[in-house]
């Protein structure tokens, strides 16, 4: 009886080794991954380090503060990432460098106050681009001109103080900019496609 118990075991550990195999020759399958409202307060930078195949994240409405310039790294298929509603203050200018088939970023409802130069250089891909309801106080006159795909823009409920006429110059697809700001700021564009009006 109890040769057959370990017989059954022995089964049952051989199986388990064989599919573990099977995983590791196949990698992670994943290739969405959804995690809306919850209360994740922080992500730790090697948490998609095996799940190369992920194409679109959701991580909205958390209470992340932090997010490493490394976390997303591994993503090289990467093409939907949603950050919006969280606690975010600051992105290095790296967070998305590797991300280079990034079609829709949305880092909208955090408390960000600066924006890289240089944060979308690698993601020409880029079609949606949703930042609004954060602090930002000023953009750079390159920040988005690595963007030939970019066709909607969201800016809105930010603290921008100026935006220079140059900022969209590059832009040849863009048909829709969303643009509510405050009294105090200083819009010095000149320059504004026919096609957003």
């Amino acid at each position: 009886m109890q040769n057959r118990q370990m017989q059954k075991n022995a089964k049952k550990i051989g199986r388990w080794k064989e599919n573990e195999e099977r995983r590791k020759k196949q990698g992670n399958r994943m290739v969405e991954l959804k995690l809306d409202w919850n209360q994740i307060e922080s992500i730790d930078e090697n948490l998609f380090r095996n799940n190369e195949k992920l194409i679109t994240i959701h991580l909205q409405g958390n209470k992340i503060q932090v997010i490493h310039p490394n976390t997303f790294i591994h993503l090289a298929n990467l093409t939907t990432l949603h950050i919006f509603d969280n606690s975010i203050k600051n992105l290095d200018e790296s967070t998305f460098k590797y991300n280079t088939k990034l079609e829709e970023l949305g880092f909208g409802g955090n408390e960000l106050t600066v924006i890289a130069p240089k944060m979308f250089e690698n993601n020409v891909e880029l079609k949606l681009l949703q930042m609004s309801e954060n602090h930002i106080q000023s953009i750079g006159i390159e920040t988005f001109s690595n963007l030939p795909k970019l066709e909607y823009l969201s800016l809105g409920n930010n603290s921008l103080e100026i935006i220079q006429e140059e900022l969209f110059i590059k832009n040849k697809n863009l048909e829709e900019l969303q643009l509510i700001v405050s009294l105090y700021c200083k819009i010095n564009c000149i320059y504004i496609k026919t096609k957003l009006n």
